[in-house]
């Protein structure tokens, strides 16, 4: 397949030797950027299958020049896409890197084209009367969910618990 991007581990490095594949999980997909912008141009739609009020149930949410977002993030060894959809803009906005050394490039994209063209007036932010308590009823040990648990990797999970 020649016109499949290949993934870099490092900056000048050899390209892998393989086109990598992630296993079945959630938002889990491969595909062309063709495809992809149909896939937007259909949830952007008036009347889409798919309300924008849904989207964050399924997607994450990013906030950006006073906007909030709806996408997703990629994340496999080498690559690195991000999906944002602005609903109310009928914007959408696919990106995507053949190497984790561009890990914040898909972030810093979002934020100017949205200081650009998406300008809101940020509001003030007072904290909840129940911050304090909202705060300890989620109090805890965190891990990745992308983390290696079936090899002596998982140490270094356990040990960030600890």
């Amino acid at each position: 397949m020649p016109s499949v991007a290949r993934g870099y581990a490092q900056p000048g490095g050899p390209p892998l030797a393989y086109f990598e594949v992630m296993q079945p999980a959630v938002g889990g997909l491969t595909t062309s950027a063709a495809d992809m912008g149909r896939f937007m141009v259909a949830l952007l739609k008036p009347n889409a299958l798919v309300e924008p009020e849904m989207l964050s149930m399924v997607y994450e949410e990013d906030d950006a020049a006073g906007n909030r977002f709806v996408g997703k993030h990629g994340l496999m060894n080498v690559v690195v896409s991000h999906l944002a959809l602005l609903p109310e803009a009928v914007f959408g906005l696919f990106v995507s890197y053949n190497s984790t050394t561009a890990m914040k490039a898909q972030a810093s994209l979002l934020e100017a084209l949205a200081h650009q063209y998406f300008q809101r007036q940020e509001p003030s932010l007072r904290p909840l009367p129940t911050a304090g308590t909202d705060g300890r009823a989620v109090a805890g040990a965190y891990q990745r969910s992308q983390r290696a648990d079936s090899n002596f990797l998982r140490l270094k999970a356990l040990a960030a618990c600890l």
